[in-house]
């Protein structure tokens, strides 16, 4: 009978929290209202840092957020202090494993849209800007390893780690590639930081944009009633496609 009085009070309990959850915040088209954290401007350099820490806690999702979170807990305060970082950790090997998107992009793009009011054309900065560089390109204090960097040109995490191992002649599965994962997470951390406090200061401007070539791809493939109307995607299209005569 106690059992079953507790479990008849545990009940109870569920059904008056799902009753008192609040119901979204929608705009007036029906659709989620965006609502941004307080944000103060950081150090880049320390959040990489914290990054770089964090990602031996956990891994490359986990960690950029991890990093970016704490230094604002302790800045800002409010909801920063009790924010849910080690949720994230599925993120690893681009989605458990998977090799789909990089680890670091996902969690970049979900700690842009929690802090950002504007998050969309810093993700699109952000995610050429990865494409296009050596990566990685910002060494923590007290690296594991010296690691060089590679250009992925692409978002994916097999892709990605691919080039690296192409360019380092190491393995995948070697201490050297998890710390060149480790100091990539820490160098997509210090640019989202960039990121934030160029926005912040109402100085960002786009320095990566969408190559004319991909433009061109999505011309046919990615617009409505187009000539190949059957994609959608802002990747640079040459990672894995082969080019063709329009």
């Amino acid at each position: 009978m106690g059992a079953t009085v507790v479990l008849g009070m545990r009940g109870t309990d569920a059904v008056a929290a799902i009753e008192n959850r609040p119901p979204p915040v929608l705009t007036e088209k029906g659709t989620l209202k965006h609502q941004p954290l307080p944000y103060e401007p950081l150090d880049p350099v320390y959040v990489g840092n914290l990054t770089y820490e964090a990602f031996y806690h956990g891994h490359c999702m986990y960690s950029v957020v991890e990093g970016l979170v704490r230094a604002l807990s302790e800045k800002v305060g409010g909801p920063y202090l009790t924010w849910p970082t080690a949720t994230l950790d599925y993120g690893f090997a681009g989605v458990n494993g998977w090799g789909s998107i990089c680890g670091t992009l996902n969690g970049a793009a979900y700690a842009l849209n929690l802090i950002s009011p504007n998050p969309g054309p810093l993700i699109d900065e952000l995610y050429v800007w990865f494409e296009q560089t050596s990566l990685p390109n910002f060494v923590p204090e007290g690296p594991k390893f010296e690691i060089e960097g590679a250009v992925a040109n692409s978002i994916l995490c097999h892709v990605s780690i691919l080039a690296w191992t192409k360019a380092s002649g190491l393995g995948a599965f070697t201490p050297e590639r998890k710390d060149r994962c480790g100091q990539l997470a820490a160098s997509v951390a210090v640019k989202v930081t960039e990121l934030l406090n160029a926005q912040a200061a109402g100085e960002f401007v786009p320095a990566y944009p969408i190559s004319e070539e991909t433009q061109e791809c999505r011309g046919c493939h990615t617009q409505k009633a187009s000539y190949l109307e059957n994609s959608q995607s802002k990747m640079d299209c040459f990672a894995c496609h082969e080019k063709h005569p329009l």
